[in-house]
């Protein structure tokens, strides 16, 4: 585990102190106690959790909370109008034609947004693990997450890997990249080591560069691993060994058809 794998563990780590003993922390804890780097990050970051949780400790909810949401949810008495022709009112008229070009212009968003590489993609998330980064949301249940993606239809039909969904996860980040939107999701397996899970539009690279079948591949200093299923491309990188990946890929313990690559 490095000091940036640390990081993403020690996120999730409680103010109250209570996963002190849990396995799950024990190896990240003990980089912060023989790096003292880590060490100062990682008591900045419990005292602003503390800071935090003791500022909504002392929060007070209004008691009349409950009764106020209900009110704005009552429903509008409906009126029934007479309903006139549409193409006899010119302001309905235009009103039709502008939601025709807003229609045409959904539809024809991707073809002015370029296309970019699976290399210069891989390298960039590389890029992104290395600057750190803010997870919108944190969750130790793959489940979680995936209902979290779904409910904002960011992507479409999501796939996460079995082997991924069924251990354990940290959180996950929503971002802007060339224009598309982009998911990291960022999970523990059994041995502790972490893996890191980008997903966006299949649209967005050159066509015939990603195939369903996974690849793998060298970048900077993480082992990767990338495929298409449907409409979307995933992108897992981390510093476990290839043959983890390929596993998580689909792939099983031979590895790629292709004899994989190696290459940045």
């Amino acid at each position: 585990m490095d000091k940036q794998d640390a990081k993403l563990i020690l996120q999730s780590f409680r103010p109250s102190g209570r996963d002190a003993g849990d396995p799950a922390f024990a190896e990240a804890l003990d980089l912060t106690r023989n790096d003292p780097e880590l060490g100062e990050w990682f008591r900045r970051e419990r005292e602003l959790d503390g800071a935090i949780a003791a500022k909504l400790a002392v929060t007070e909810v209004p008691e009349d909370l409950h009764q106020t949401i209900l009110a704005g949810q009552r429903s509008q008495r409906i009126v029934n109008r007479s309903r006139p022709v549409w193409w006899r009112s010119p302001a309905l008229a235009w009103a039709a034609a502008i939601v025709t070009l807003f229609v045409a212009a959904f539809l024809l968003r991707d073809q002015g947004k370029p296309t970019m590489s699976i290399t210069a993609y891989r390298n960039a998330m590389a890029a992104h693990l290395s600057s750190g980064f803010v997870f919108d949301v944190r969750s130790e249940q793959p489940e979680k997450l995936h209902a979290w993606l779904t409910e904002r239809r960011i992507f479409g039909d999501l796939h996460l890997p079995d082997t991924l969904k069924a251990g354990s996860s940290i959180g996950c980040q929503m971002f802007d990249f060339e224009g598309r939107k982009s998911a990291l999701i960022c999970f523990t397996l059994a041995d502790q080591q972490v893996v890191h899970l980008f997903v966006t539009e299949a649209a967005a690279f050159e066509s015939g560069q990603v195939a369903e079948e996974p690849s793998l591949c060298r970048c900077e200093k993480w082992n990767a691993c990338f495929w298409r299923k449907d409409d979307l491309v995933y992108l897992a990188m981390g510093s476990v060994n290839a043959g983890t990946l390929a596993e998580i890929a689909g792939m099983g313990s031979s590895g790629p058809a292709n004899g994989g690559e190696n290459r940045r």
